[in-house]
């Protein structure tokens, strides 16, 4: 936004590319005729944020529409990459061929990254994101039905290389329990709602989002949650979208930290937990303890003050950052996928879900960007932190939701994914 005139007399109808190049380091915008664009990072080894929706549905799912994905998320939402991930009769033999073949044909690396993807009931709702497209689906889909046991998760996903996660899990998915080793993503927004916490009063709550009341449930069903009881799990947002619409700008999207555009390394930067969510906003965020990034485990002696960074590049101005630590614990992993990792009345359970503190809460100036240190001494706890940023104002939305009566508004938000920290005798 330095003023310099790029382009004048431009007159189209549709899309138009102009080059821009820009030499100098740093957080730069673009304005034209007072749209300002998404903030944009310059630097010399670039490693993103690229930005993806990972849960797209059309017409093979029995409940959706479209037939377009891949064209909508790269041209119309402007994505980096995408996947679809049906459920129902997505699992026939016609069209899983189909959505494998969208995926071979719209994946260019460095370009566009096309994720093939499917979604399982296993009492829990969980997809599966694959490395490669040469791969059957799951048995227990091939008659278009999207029930899965938790033994047959276990088993299909065996010999195969593949990250997974839940979503919606505020529907009363049970963060006590264990999942399979390759859940490593917790979808902590969607177009249903937020699943961080059960919050009646935000604007983000799952029960004013579509025609939802009701849907959110009241246990440890959320993030927060499976923080508190040891999960290792990464954040990431996508949409839900049930029109093959993906990266719709209220519904949800993430944001990955890669240095190469393409299925593997955007699959292994999730894994690693090196991600985070948004509302469906181009949000810039980078959190860091002791200058290990989102999704690391570090030891530090008890005792010992620990140094929470953050930076925030943001599309509007910024009201709030947050920053919330919790001692975990963890349960028995022993147990089969799908059994209770804590005894049914194991104190220590209601003790770790109450125990989430707000470590600091900065409202910086009237600004759209903030870089702040936070200085916190730990004792000799197992912790795990994230942070949240809140933008000013509210998103209304561009139409009225089933159910509802007027346009819904809803604030902007960014969650990163968490660091968690082990304390070792000093």
């Amino acid at each position: 936004r330095s003023g310099e005139l790029l382009a004048e007399g431009i007159s189209y109808t549709g899309g138009y590319e102009i080059p821009v190049s820009l030499s100098e380091p740093g957080i730069r915008r673009l304005e034209s005729d007072g749209i300002v664009s998404n903030p944009i990072r310059i630097t010399d080894e670039p490693a993103g944020p690229l930005w993806g929706d990972l849960h797209i549905h059309d017409y093979p799912s029995v409940d959706a529409m479209g037939n377009t994905p891949y064209l909508y998320a790269r041209d119309v939402s402007g994505l980096d990459f995408a996947a679809t991930a049906e459920h129902g009769a997505g699992g026939l033999k016609e069209h899983w061929a189909q959505t494998r073949r969208w995926c071979r044909e719209w994946n260019d690396p460095g370009k566009f990254a096309a994720i093939l993807a499917l979604e399982t009931n296993t009492r829990w709702h969980h997809n599966i994101y694959f490395y490669e497209d040469d791969v059957p689906v799951v048995d227990a889909q091939k008659n278009g039905d999207s029930l899965v046991s938790a033994e047959e998760l276990v088993d299909y996903v065996k010999d195969k290389e593949v990250v997974t996660q839940i979503h919606h899990t505020g529907w009363g998915f049970d963060m006590r329990l264990r999942y399979p080793d390759t859940t490593r993503l917790i979808e902590i927004y969607s177009m249903h709602g937020s699943s961080e916490l059960r919050d009646p009063e935000s604007t983000l709550f799952m029960d004013r989002h579509r025609n939802r009341a009701g849907d959110s449930k009241v246990g440890p069903f959320y993030v927060r949650d499976a923080l508190a009881l040891g999960q290792r799990f990464a954040v990431h947002g996508s949409s839900d979208n049930h029109f093959g619409q993906g990266g719709v700008r209220h519904n949800s999207i993430t944001g990955v930290y890669s240095p190469n555009l393409d299925r593997r390394s955007i699959l292994d930067a999730m894994k690693e937990g090196r991600c985070y969510a948004t509302t469906g906003e181009r949000i810039i965020v980078d959190f860091r303890i002791n200058g290990s990034p989102m999704g690391s485990e570090l030891k530090v002696a008890g005792g010992s003050t620990i140094e929470l960074t953050a930076e925030v590049h943001g599309t509007g101005e910024i009201e709030r950052i947050e920053i919330f630590g919790c001692p975990f614990i963890e349960g028995d992993r022993s147990v089969p996928v799908g059994s209770p990792m804590f005894a049914e009345d194991d104190p220590r359970v209601a003790e770790a879900l109450s125990a989430w503190e707000t470590v600091a809460e900065v409202k910086p100036p009237s600004a759209a960007d903030a870089e702040l240190t936070i200085p916190w001494r730990i004792g000799d706890r197992k912790m795990v932190f994230y942070l949240r940023v809140t933008q000013r104002g509210l998103m209304t939305l561009p139409g009225i939701l089933e159910g509802q009566t007027e346009p819904q508004r809803r604030a902007v938000v960014a969650w990163s994914s968490p660091v968690w920290v082990i304390t070792e005798p000093g």
